[in-house]
């Protein structure tokens, strides 16, 4: 039989599936064993059971706009990265040609061997390492040649002097961008890192709880359609019946009349039903991000008998406080908000350092070197024989400081405003966790009154049914308690949909809905040296 369901998969695919990236994901469908109805292969090769959990780890894995949200994230990473690209060492260069020729003024005609006229030309080169410490020290390391020609040089040094330079600078402030505060910017970018994957969490959790949603809409559909076709059966049994005894004289003709007419307008409703069916089908192939168009088979919701479903259901164990515990630990929407009031307080003790003077210690320490030929200017100037350096201190002092209050000022209002939202957030938590605890329990009383009404209709049509065999009752009785016995088994349906919504919409708030169908509630982001393509 799996042989079999394999080559009917393969098949399919292959005749279905015109596109090739469409294939792996339909495979992946055909191949999960725990999904597919065991009359898949002798049944219909283009029906498709699903249930649940298998549903909904395919929605994760495919879904659009899951991916999309994916993106956001590592969108959070590139600006991370460019936190860290601060600090990154920098390699430095530059070839410089430079020539001048001037008319000398009497001074510097003396000064240059009585010249009237003075031309000058070099070739400048320089290369350096420029790095950035996490302590907000900046560092750069240099050398640089110059090979020098002027009109005052005697003929034996005519373009022969080269300059050669070794140095390093230092530049340390101690207030503004001093110490752990050059590090402030890079972490909260990193806590917007965090704050961004609970926005994919967010994301995600709403994208698969309105799948579920949809799945249950879809199984309530195919369930009324199922009602509506077992009452065209019945009235077609019926009238089969009625027409027969019709013709012994033992019912009027007008009995058969009134269940053509219920027949004709069953028939109405199941071609409604039918129609809700494709809509709520094509719905959850949108949630799995695949094309009717492409992929035109039909889904199947795991479904059972009414007895077997009602006794299937069970009042959870809910209690309030522990739910809202879970969502602290869960809730994307919480932890971001906690995240968020992290970030401002990084933010304002940023803008805090930055609205301090700036003073900074300055140093630097160079050899220097000069001959004829470019190696002997370098060994000149590892010789160490002619050092310079310096060191000192720079500052400046904002007097009115405007800008650096300002902007303190505004951190410091959105970070009361992130702790507001903390609390805010508890709030609603709590309330929505209490509110949908008390819709469980109410809708799965609801669920257990309707079962009660569904067993007495049934049975009263029974009765009728019997008794109308029997003579001792109308038609009308008959069709009026197998319309109410079908009108019972839609709205049972409707409370037992309502009802597992209620439960879902639970474990989305509290932030477990993963975890409850063991579906891992984190992946991997995309690598940020390119999107998944």
């Amino acid at each position: 039989m799996f042989l079999q369901l394999l080559t009917r998969c393969d098949k399919f695919l292959l005749s279905r599936v015109s596109r090739p990236l469409w294939r792996p994901r339909l495979a992946f469908l055909c191949l999960m064993g725990a999904t597919i109805s065991a009359d898949y292969a002798s049944a219909d090769e283009q029906t498709l059971e699903l249930d649940l959990k298998s549903f909904l780890g395919i929605v994760t894995r495919d879904n659009l706009v899951i991916q999309s949200s994916v993106l956001d994230w590592n969108a959070s990473q590139f600006a991370t990265q460019n936190e860290e690209g601060q600090f990154d060492t920098e390699l430095r260069g530059s070839i410089i040609h430079e020539k001048n020729e001037q008319r000398n003024t009497i001074q510097e005609s003396l000064s240059r061997s009585s010249l009237s006229e003075f031309e000058e030309s070099s070739n400048n080169f320089s290369l350096g390492l420029y790095k950035q410490a996490k302590s907000g020290a900046t560092l750069e390391f240099e050398v640089s040649q110059s090979k020098l020609t002027n009109s005052v040089q005697p003929d034996f040094l005519y373009g022969k002097e080269n300059v050669f330079k070794a140095g390093v600078k230092l530049r340390q402030p101690f207030l503004k961008n001093g110490g752990s505060s050059a590090t402030l910017p890079l972490q909260a970018s990193q806590v917007g890192e965090d704050i961004a994957f609970q926005g994919y969490r967010n994301a995600r959790l709403e994208e698969a709880y309105k799948a579920i949603f949809a799945y249950w809409d879809f199984y309530q559909a195919q369930e009324n359609l199922k009602i509506s076709q077992h009452s065209i059966e019945l009235l077609e049994q019926m009238l089969a019946n009625a027409k027969k005894r019709v013709q012994f004289d033992n019912i009027p003709l007008t009995d058969v009349m009134r269940i053509e007419s219920r027949l004709a307008a069953e028939e109405a409703i199941l071609n409604q039903a039918n129609q809700n069916f494709i809509e709520a089908m094509n719905i959850l192939k949108d949630y799995m991000a695949i094309s009717s168009v492409e992929s035109d088979y039909v889904i199947k919701a795991e479904s059972a008998d009414f007895e077997t479903l009602i006794a299937s259901l069970s009042m959870p164990a809910l209690d309030s406080v522990s739910s809202v515990n879970t969502a602290y630990q869960l809730n994307p929407s919480y932890l971001s908000a906690v995240k968020t009031a992290e970030q401002e307080k990084i933010k304002l003790v940023y803008a805090e350092n930055q609205s301090l003077i700036q003073l900074d210690v300055l140093a630097s320490y160079h050899q220097n070197g000069l001959d004829m030929r470019a190696h002997d200017a370098i060994n000149d100037t590892l010789s160490g024989d002619y050092p310079g350096f310096s060191v000192g201190v720079e500052f400046v002092i904002p007097l009115a400081n405007n800008i650096g209050r300002s902007q303190v000022g505004v951190a410091n209002v959105r970070t009361q405003q992130a702790i507001y939202a903390i609390k805010e957030t508890e709030i609603k938590l709590a309330n929505q966790l209490k509110t949908l605890i008390a819709d469980i329990e109410n809708k799965y009383s609801i669920v257990q009154q309707l079962d009660k009404v569904r067993k007495i209709n049934k049975e009263l049509f029974l009765i009728h049914q019997s008794s109308y065999d029997k003579g001792q009752a109308s038609i009308d009785d008959v069709i009026d308690s197998e319309r109410r016995y079908e009108i019972t088994l839609s709205e049972l349906l409707s409370a037992i949909a309502a009802y597992q919504k209620s439960k879902f919409m639970l474990k989305k708030a509290e932030g477990s809905l993963f975890s409850y169908f063991d579906i891992a509630d984190q992946v991997s982001p995309p690598n940020p040296e390119g999107l998944p393509l």
